[in-house]
């Protein structure tokens, strides 16, 4: 067999690294990984976390707080506090590198979304009118055997 041009070049690319068999042809891979893919905290990311955790057990204490018969504050008050507290919690969590991946990941789930084929209208209704048959037969099936059941617990022990 012959090798086209782009095996020739391959090839003596491979044969000029020294490589043969099973490993020529192939791309040789940098051992480090890029920025992107390392999954490591930085200490940025402590921190992050750290206002995150506060966030939440603050925005807990204050409406705690806020409830409490000697400080009661009605709800229209209260209630800026523990959602300032939870949106600045959320930022931090979501500024984080697992933040940044839980965004990619939010972002390319909503894209496998849009591929999705929806059942139309029609199509929804006889599917649900279908399961809705089929379990009231179950259910009755269910009933008649409970019914038949009692009745010869009933007979055999004579109650």
């Amino acid at each position: 067999m012959e090798k086209t041009e782009k095996n020739k070049k391959t090839g003596a690319a491979d044969s000029a690294s020294g490589r043969s068999g099973k490993d020529a042809g192939k791309a040789v891979s940098s051992p480090r990984k890029s920025s992107s893919q390392t999954k490591g905290s930085t200490p940025l990311d402590y921190v992050l976390w750290t206002v995150f955790v506060l966030g939440v057990v603050g925005s807990v204490g204050l409406n705690y707080y806020f409830s409490q018969p000697e400080t009661l504050q009605p709800v229209t008050t209260r209630l800026p506090f523990v959602i300032g507290c939870i949106v600045i919690a959320a930022v931090c969590a979501l500024c984080t590198s697992t933040g940044r991946r839980f965004i990619r990941f939010a972002k390319a789930s909503r894209g496998e979304l849009r591929k999705v084929t929806w059942p139309t209208k029609d199509e929804t209704i006889k599917s649900t009118v279908g399961v809705a048959v089929v379990a009231v037969i179950v259910a009755f099936m269910l009933w008649v055997f409970d019914v038949i059941i009692g009745f010869l617990v009933n007979l055999i022990t004579g109650a």
